[in-house]
């Protein structure tokens, strides 16, 4: 306890804000890999529940279960990969939207009483309280919310205590002293301000649209689909459906062929830019200024990127999850679309689509237990000769079937600073990893 303690004291202190789930993560560790497996397994499945109960009209909703679990099989395959299988990734990546949707849910049911909006404030603070992306997402939404009380009129003391709560979570993470001692030891900081937009804004919109995001961009164009249909009528409609259409054609298109660069960023801007355009506006025409607020919020989590030196694809993990609950709460309140036959087909072919990207995934998961059931037994026979005060020279591993369905391995190049983590966790050094 004293050295999970201090561990936390000394992450905060040099090295980040992304203490409070690093702390659960450390005693779930500590409990071992079955237990995290399925820890994992069951807060993946109450963050898909929550949202269900978000938007579900009655007691089994088959139709919102079925949206709701479609927009989760949507999730890009390097996002997945990077910050969901990835249990270090995905306690700071994934983990802090199933306190967010609670905290949409609690602020949906009313902020009527003191128990409400202490748990609703607790939640947002959590999530805020969480990595960089999410609190900068909550710091937006509830400034903008603020405002939006203000000009209206309706500041309100439940309101406020749940804004507090929530900037003082994203405070906490983005003033604690370990960001500043790891913006000192990057060279990134040294560029300037036209340098670093010109240098990382490719890589964002590469993340984020690549074919990696196919069935997100299938969904994305759907719901666009589904507000023009919500909002316009005659040519106006045709013209922007067509428009729709042609975007998110050409935005596939772009990552299949090899073109120049500069004009895969072109159509990837400008797609962006209407996505925004339309959702965004279907928000304010809708006056869920709630909703628009988190919107402008999950864009924030990509344009501050722009300042941060790392680019993983894991850092569309908090924007597609927030996109899920905008898009649920469109999809399920938009019922008069989906009489359409045309609307219910071009549905199913995104459902089949998020089965194809989920069942891609976990095959590629698949074809690698054998490698990962030999490694770590590997790893754990030479773990109990160590503690015996067995010599050990050498551990003979297996390389993993396919990379790309997993976490950077030690053996690639670039990668052998993981080597004294494998050592720590396994309580072993001085031993040579052969990976065959």
């Amino acid at each position: 306890m004293v050295d999970a303690f201090n561990f936390i004291k000394w992450h905060y202190m040099f090295h980040g804000g992304r203490v409070l789930f690093f702390s659960i993560l450390v005693f779930a560790l500590r409990l071992g890999q079955s237990f995290i497996q399925c820890f994992q397994a069951i807060w993946i499945w109450l963050s898909c529940f929550m949202m269900y109960t978000l938007f579900k009209r009655k007691r089994y909703d088959i139709f919102v279960a079925l949206v709701t679990v479609t927009c989760f099989g949507s999730l890009s395959m390097r996002g997945l990969i990077d910050s969901v299988f990835w249990y270090t990734a995905s306690v700071i990546f994934f983990w802090p939207i199933l306190p967010m949707t609670i905290g949409f849910l609690l602020w949906k049911k009313g902020l009527t009483n003191k128990k409400t909006t202490f748990g609703c404030a607790l939640a947002f603070f959590i999530a805020a309280f969480s990595e960089e992306q999410w609190a900068v997402a909550i710091i937006c939404a509830f400034v903008i919310l603020f405002v939006w009380d203000v000009i209206s009129k309706d500041v309100v003391k439940a309101k406020n205590v749940v804004y507090i709560s929530g900037v003082t979570g994203a405070l906490i993470e983005l003033l604690a002293p370990g960001n500043f001692v790891r913006v000192d030891e990057t060279s990134f900081y040294d560029m300037g301000f036209i340098s670093k937009i010109l240098f990382k804004t490719p890589l964002i919109f590469d993340v984020n649209f690549d074919l990696s995001n196919g069935v997100e961009i299938l969904l994305l164009g759907f719901t666009v689909l589904v507000v023009i249909s919500a909002l316009m009528i005659g040519r106006k409609r045709k013209i922007l459906i067509a428009t729709n259409i042609i975007i998110s054609l050409l935005l596939l298109l772009v990552g299949f062929v090899n073109i120049n660069a500069s004009v895969k960023l072109c159509v990837r801007i400008v797609y962006a830019v209407f996505i925004a355009f339309e959702i965004g506006g279907y928000f304010i025409t809708k006056k869920k200024i709630f909703n628009f607020a988190f919107f402008i919020g999950a864009i924030a989590t990509q344009g501050m990127m722009v300042m941060a030196p790392n680019e993983p694809s894991r850092i569309v993990m908090p924007f597609q999850l927030i996109f899920i609950i905008l898009i649920l709460d469109i999809l399920t309140n938009e019922s008069d679309i989906w009489k359409s036959k045309l609307y219910r087909f071009i549905f199913g072919v995104i459902i089949i689509a998020a089965i194809v990207n989920i069942g891609y995934i976990t095959y590629g998961y698949y074809k690698n237990i054998e490698v990962n059931e030999f490694n770590k037994k590997a790893f754990e026979a030479a773990s109990e000769q160590y503690a015996k005060g067995q010599k050990i020279e050498k551990i003979n591993l297996k390389r993993k079937e396919d990379d790309r369905f997993s976490s950077v391995m030690p053996y690639q190049e670039g990668r052998e600073y993981l080597i004294p983590f494998y050592e720590s966790y396994y309580e072993i050094e001085d031993v040579e990893f052969v990976w065959k």
